[in-house]
This record gives structure tokens, sequence and C-alpha cells, in this order.
């Protein structure tokens, strides 16, 4: 059976397969196999630098995380320092293919140049050692505020929600208390209103008048008399 009428037979016999490992359905086994080799979030990948030390499968939506490990971070080192060691070793290759006069004047620079480099690589890896390890530290730092963090807004979502209820509690009682407030001024209203009413009741027969402004009417009916008298000759 030739390749095509394998791929024929995958087209009509099994349509529209899907992922084993997120349950995508796909269109073809080509897309099925572009899918789990590009795009699914779910299938288990090396690690780039599996070579290097760092042998661990992860899911590829944890890929960048595992980015971040002690572990891989040591594993870039280690990629570094053979880069750096095949680079050097390229460089003792060459000098010693030169002829002897060649070599002979060359050889104390390029030594200098050599330890030179070597150092400066060590220090460099030596610093990106000491950048793993703050890198480390600050993440779980980051790590530790961030659920500190969660659990107070958490906390503050929950004080909220019983505020909110027992505003609403509140608004309740109040508005159940005005109609009784309503009530209670017109009982106010109409006892005062009886009071005044027993102080001005005659038992005797004797008519009582109760006037108003008693003490401003008198002072306007004075003045006015008074008026009255000046004027008149």
């Amino acid at each position: 059976m030739s390749f095509y009428s394998s791929s024929d037979h995958l087209q009509q016999s099994h349509p529209n397969p899907s992922c084993e490992y997120c349950g995508k359905k796909c269109n073809s086994t080509n897309d099925l196999d572009f899918h789990k080799l590009n795009e699914c979030n779910k299938i288990t990948i090396p690690c780039a630098l599996k070579d290097y030390g760092c042998s661990t499968s992860v899911v590829r939506a944890e890929i960048v995380d595992h980015y971040k490990t002690e572990r891989h971070q040591s594993s870039i080192i280690t990629f570094i320092r053979k880069i750096l060691s095949k680079s050097i070793n390229d460089q003792h290759g060459r000098g010693s293919t030169m002829d002897a006069d060649t070599l002979h004047h060359t050889t104390m620079m390029s030594s200098d140049n050599v330890n030179k480099q070597l150092q400066e690589v060590c220090q460099t890896v030596d610093i990106l050692a000491d950048g793993v390890s703050t890198l480390n530290e600050d993440t779980q730092r980051l790590s530790h505020e961030s659920l500190h963090i969660n659990n107070a807004f958490d906390a503050l979502i929950r004080e909220f929600a019983i505020l909110k209820l027992s505003i609403q509690e509140q608004s309740t009682y109040l508005d159940g208390l005005k109609p009784n407030q309503d009530i209670l001024n017109e009982d106010v209203a109409s006892s005062k209103q009886k009071l005044d009413d027993i102080q001005f009741v005659s038992y005797d027969g004797t008519l009582l008048w109760k006037i108003t402004n008693f003490n401003s009417r008198m002072g306007e009916n004075f003045l006015t008399r008074f008026i009255l008298i000046k004027d008149n000759p």
C-alpha cells in the first residue's frame, strides 16, 4: 500500500480524529499531528536542554514555569560552559595546525587571551548562578505575597458581603419604623390638641375665648389708639 493510499485510508476510515491529550477534534490526521506538535497544551514534551541535565518532561502549558526552575537554570549554565569550552578547544585545534614559527610568536598572546576569556566566562557563569538563586528566592517571595494578597482579598469580599447584608437589614428596619413614627406624630398632635381644649373648658357657665398672640395684639391696639389720640386736635 502506497503512502498516498494510506493517507486516503486515514482520511476516509478515521474522519475527525480526536487528540488523546485534550480531546480536540481535528479535520484530518495531518491536522491532528500539527496540533500535537504545536498547539496542544496538555501534551507532555521533553525540555530542550535534556542533553544538558534538564531531563524533566513537562506539560506544554507549564513550560514557562519550568523555565524558572532551578534545574532548568542550572542546565542553561551547563550549556553555556560546554559551548565556551568547545570554542576554546577549537581555538587550540586551529593553533596546533600553525607552523612552528607562527605558533612560537603567537603562543604567549593566545594563552593570555584564552586565560582572559576563560576568566570572564567564569565570572559570567558565577553571576548567572547568583542570578538563578536570586530569581528563585524572588519567585518564592512573590508566590507567598500573592497568596497573602489573595487571602486578604477573599476576606475583604466576605466582609463586604456581610456589610452589604447588614445595610439592607438596617434599611428594611428603618422603612418599617417610618409608618410607626408617622402614627406616633399624629397621636402626639392629637393629644396636644386635646390638652389645649381641656385648658379652656368652662365648668361654671362662664364663656372663655382663646386669643392667640394676645400680647402682640394688645401692643398693636395700644399703638393705634395712641396715634389716633395724637392726631386729633
